[in-house]
């Protein structure tokens, strides 16, 4: 069979052997670079054909060694961390109010526009309650 002009029919009965690496003429891959429908064609073929990959000697005991003893993924200490932090902040905040400290806070957050206190007030509000839900939940 001549390399030098191929049908689509031809092609595609010759791509298995492609696939294998067998045929490599330039004629089919000249017809695979420059035909859409049997590259596709190529490409589903490559797709169902079945893989043959083995492990390594040792690669499933080398994985199972890996993994947490406790079957679970390591706990994380920073929701622990945030939420301390949320309590030291609760806490100052309450220590300024019993030494009268407050006033001094107060005119500085008055200096402040309100919807822009607010809008700080708000997301640490939310996202102490988020820290607090997901220490919980741990």
């Amino acid at each position: 069979m001549p390399d030098g002009v191929l049908s689509c029919e031809q092609v595609k009965e010759r791509i298995p052997a492609w696939l294998e690496g067998v045929d490599r003429s330039p004629g089919l891959e000249a017809h695979l670079a420059s035909c859409e429908a049997c590259l596709e064609a190529s490409l589903e073929a490559a797709l169902r054909k079945p893989v043959d990959a083995t492990a390594p000697a040792g690669f499933a005991a080398r994985t199972v060694a890996r993994l947490p003893v406790n079957g679970g993924a390591p706990q994380s200490t920073l929701p622990w961390a945030v939420a301390a932090a949320g309590v030291v902040f609760v806490g100052l905040g309450a220590l300024a109010v019993a030494n009268g400290q407050i006033e001094v806070l107060g005119r500085w957050l008055g200096k402040m526009q309100t919807p822009v206190l607010l809008a700080f007030l708000g997301l640490e509000g939310v996202l102490c309650l988020l820290w607090f839900w997901r220490v919980a939940k741990t």
